[in-house]
């Protein structure tokens, strides 16, 4: 009996020491499954909080687009956008008429924007003509004093550097040049001396030319501001508003591109005056109105001195009387903006259309500015004495 009761005893031991190994092996074996478990969730963490992190960013990335770009009504974008009152902590300053210094020629800087929101007017034909005139004092002063020449500043702001291509040889611009597009840079890299070409036949004129990169400067410049990461509408003062430019130019001219865009912003922001000029085609008549508005909801929202010098009548019949067709379309336009604005002022000179001829007008001939262009030009250079009455009263 006790020797059947031993060999029991080693028989259950043996089976409880088996299960026990048995146990252990499976322990040990769903520990090192639990282990490798543990180990792929920690490999797999940082893809996972990743892939999280971008999601959440291009959520937040949407609903600021949505923001800002409502579908519902796009127009408003431009208003609240451009129109906002000033977002930057200190907007550099714009330096009135009258405490600018008055330079050899008699005169104080001023700052004309050339603009219309419509392509095809002449803007630049105009621009670079008064500024030969102003450059070669192909003008005469409000008592009829033939003016001394004024040195010109043309800023090339159009994408498309047809005012460049008008008065900087091409062998002189090359991919180095960074021109007009240096002046979205902030805080500015370089000075703008080095930013001034030579006009081919102007010896008192100089041109901030335009360049390819200049399209995308713009709109980073515009993004900026959409995004309010930086208010970008009034960078041009910090390059013309200063001793610098005002000793050294009577007259900046910015010719604008033919749409709105940070560069016709950060122009208008930094101008005393801006001139339209039109054809009297029936088309161009709601450009007009669009384009003056917008300049005089931009004054009085942002406080900018800037105001309308008058509308410029380009590309008429002939030089004389203007015809019934052209009058209509004065009296057309010459009604009141908004309660706030009066009539649009129409300059008295108007340029009439002579292209083909010899003496045609700068940029239809595709020529270089020549410096005695506008002797040949009386047009020309009644436009530009009426301009200089206006902007130097």
């Amino acid at each position: 009996m006790a020797e059947n009761n031993e060999k029991e005893y080693e028989s259950v031991l043996d089976e409880l020491e088996a299960e026990f190994k048995a146990l252990r092996e499976e322990t040990h074996r769903q520990q090192r499954r639990l282990t490798g478990l543990v180990g792929r969730l920690r490999d797999l963490r940082p893809s996972m909080k990743t892939r999280i992190t971008k999601e959440v960013k291009r959520q937040i990335l949407q609903e600021q687009i949505d923001s800002i770009f409502p579908k519902d009504n796009l127009y408003d974008v431009q208003k609240r956008l451009w129109l906002t009152p000033n977002q930057a902590k200190s907007k550099p300053p714009f330096i009135p008429v009258t405490e600018r210094p008055i330079g050899l020629r008699g005169v104080s800087t001023r700052f004309v924007s050339i603009i219309n929101f419509k392509g095809g007017v002449g803007k630049t034909t105009i621009t670079a003509n008064i500024g030969a005139a102003f450059a070669t004092g192909q003008y005469n002063l409000p008592n009829k004093v033939k003016g001394v020449p004024l040195n010109v500043l043309f800023v090339d702001l159009d994408f498309q550097g047809t005012l460049t291509d008008r008065c900087v040889p091409t062998p002189s611009l090359n991919t180095n040049i960074t021109g007009a597009a240096e002046l979205f840079n902030y805080p500015p890299k370089i000075k703008l001396s080095k930013l001034l070409m030579p006009v081919v036949a102007l010896d008192n004129a100089k041109i901030i030319p335009s360049v390819d990169i200049l399209d995308a400067k713009d709109s980073e410049a515009f993004m900026r501001l959409a995004c309010g990461l930086l208010d970008t509408r009034f960078f041009f003062r910090r390059w013309f508003h200063n001793s610098d430019v005002l000793s050294q130019f009577d007259l900046v001219l910015f010719d604008c591109p033919p749409r709105f865009t940070a560069s016709t912003m950060c122009a208008l922001t930094t101008s005393d005056f801006a001139f339209i000029p039109t054809t009297p085609d029936l088309f161009d008549q709601a450009p007009i109105v669009r384009t003056s508005s917008f300049i005089n909801r931009l004054c009085r929202t942002l406080k900018t001195p800037c105001q309308i010098g008058g509308i410029i009548l380009n590309r008429t019949a002939k030089e004389g009387a203007l015809t019934a067709k052209e009058k209509n379309f004065i009296a057309r336009i010459n009604v009141p903006i908004d309660d706030n604005v009066d009539s649009l002022p129409f300059l008295k000179t108007h340029i009439p259309k002579r292209s083909g001829e010899k003496d045609s007008i700068v940029g239809d001939l595709g020529d270089p500015i020549p410096g005695g262009l506008p002797k040949r030009l009386p047009f020309i250079k009644d436009l530009a004495s009426e301009i200089y009455a206006r902007i130097y009263q």
